[in-house]
């Protein structure tokens, strides 16, 4: 079975580079790419294809490496602190996680909220549910 899925790969990855080929024998044409300044680039059609290509993903790239950081930076301090009970959440360090604590802090309020025995008569979900406290509505008048 391992034969067969290396031997699928192999004949993916030689199909996708057969391909991106012809397109780069197709396309040899001279293009001209207009900068500023009155500078201008010529080069091949893949040339410039590629040049385009790899400054997207260059950009894209950097625009997500502050986000990757801060997810992983996040992640580590959450693993370094463990719980002292079930049902505690790790605390988080970083002052510029305000709304990350704020997030917890109402989770927790919402855990205990849920603990209580009174009933949460607005929820149909509960099932301390008490259907006379709410209005009944005409569903002729109702807007969707």
């Amino acid at each position: 079975m391992k034969q067969a899925l290396w031997l699928l790969r192999w004949i993916l990855k030689a199909a996708i580079f057969f391909t991106l080929f012809a397109f780069a024998l197709n396309n040899q044409q001279e293009a001209s790419v207009n900068l500023f300044f009155g500078l201008s680039w010529h080069a091949p059609m893949v040339l410039v294809l590629l040049a385009v290509f790899t400054i997207g993903l260059t950009v894209g790239v950097l625009a997500m490496v502050p986000r990757w950081w801060r997810q992983r930076r996040i992640a580590r301090d959450s693993a370094r602190t463990v719980p002292s009970s079930g049902n505690a959440t790790p605390s988080v360090t970083d002052s510029n996680d305000s709304q990350l604590r704020a997030g917890i802090e109402k989770s927790k309020r919402v855990n205990q909220n849920s603990n209580t025995s009174s009933p949460l008569r607005g929820n149909p979900l509960n099932s301390n549910y008490d259907s006379s406290t709410t209005p009944s509505r005409d569903p002729r008048t109702t807007r969707l």
